[in-house]
C-alpha cells in the first residue's frame, strides 16, 4: 500500500513528501528544491522569480551524474545543455539543445546540433500524452 505523509514547516518549506519510497523537499511556492529516491537524488536550481534553472542528479555517495541546465527568454524555455560528469566530478562532456514550444510557452520537440528531433510530446490540451524519443526532459506545460 502507498502511503503519503506530508510534514509542515512554519517556514514557508513543504519538508518531506513520502509516496512509497520517494521522497520530495518543496518550498512552499511549489518549487520542488530535492527528490530523493532509493537509487540516487535530484536537486533542483530556480530563478528568483521561479522558473527552473536546472537539475542535478547525484547518487547516494554524493557524487554528481549528470546535469540538465535550461535558459529562458522571458516566460519561454528555448535551450539548455545536458552535462555528464565522471567519477570525480569533473565534467566528461556537455550537449547543447534547442527548444521549441507552442503558443502557450509548452515545450513540444527538442533539436540537437544538427537539427535532429531529439524529443517530441504531442499531448492534449490537459497534457495528457508520454513524449517521443530517448532523450530526458522533465519540463512539461507551464505554471
Amino acid at each position: 500500500m502507498n502511503s503519503r505523509m506530508f510534514r509542515l514547516d512554519f517556514l514557508p518549506l513543504l519538508l518531506l513528501a513520502l509516496a512509497g519510497r520517494v521522497q520530495i523537499l518543496e518550498l512552499q511556492l511549489g518549487q520542488r528544491v530535492r527528490k530523493l529516491l532509493a537509487s540516487h537524488n535530484i536537486a533542483f536550481l530556480y530563478t528568483p522569480d521561479g522558473q527552473l534553472l536546472g537539475e542535478t542528479t547525484f547518487d547516494n555517495q554524493g557524487r554528481k551524474l549528470g546535469s540538465q541546465y535550461y535558459l529562458w527568454l522571458d516566460e519561454t524555455p528555448i535551450g539548455g545543455v545536458t552535462v555528464a560528469y565522471n567519477a570525480s566530478g569533473a565534467v566528461t562532456f556537455s550537449t547543447p539543445f534547442y527548444i521549441h514550444s507552442d503558443h502557450l510557452n509548452t515545450p513540444r520537440l527538442i533539436t540537437g546540433n544538427t537539427r535532429q528531433t531529439l524529443w517530441s510530446w504531442d499531448s492534449d490540451g490537459f497534457g495528457n500524452g508520454q513524449p517521443s524519443g530517448a532523450f530526458a526532459f522533465n519540463l512539461r506545460l507551464p505554471g
